[in-house]
């Protein structure tokens, strides 16, 4: 099977990977969503991720960074959606010329019979 990928099918994929990417890095500014070494619930902090929180932005308490607990199963999810979503859209566009090769030789074969 050749996976080739045409300009159009490479755009939408990028914007797929990017649309990932940046729900999986939404930041918001706000209370922290879950608890961490030095975290305060009154102080705001960058809360990195959407629906789920991986990270979080602490300006006020070194390391600064905070790996939340269900970062590992949120960048599993995108990546194996990512992985699905691109095999799914080879599969579909792979399809596609096959059946507009078939319909262009039935077509052909229509108009040699009249």
């Amino acid at each position: 099977m050749n996976f080739r990928l045409t300009r159009g099918q490479k755009i939408i994929l990028l914007s797929v990977g990017f649309a990932i990417l940046l729900i999986s890095v939404f930041p918001t500014f706000g209370p922290p969503n879950f608890r961490y070494t030095g975290s305060d619930p009154n102080r705001f902090v960058w809360n990195l991720g959407w629906p789920l929180a991986t990270c979080i932005y602490d300006a006020d308490a070194p390391p600064f960074f905070f790996v939340g607990p269900f970062a590992a199963y949120v960048c599993a999810f995108a990546v194996s959606a990512g992985l699905v979503l691109a095999y799914a859209m080879m599969f579909v566009w792979n399809n596609c010329r096959a059946l507009m090769a078939k319909a262009k030789i039935n077509d052909a074969d229509q108009i040699l019979v009249r």
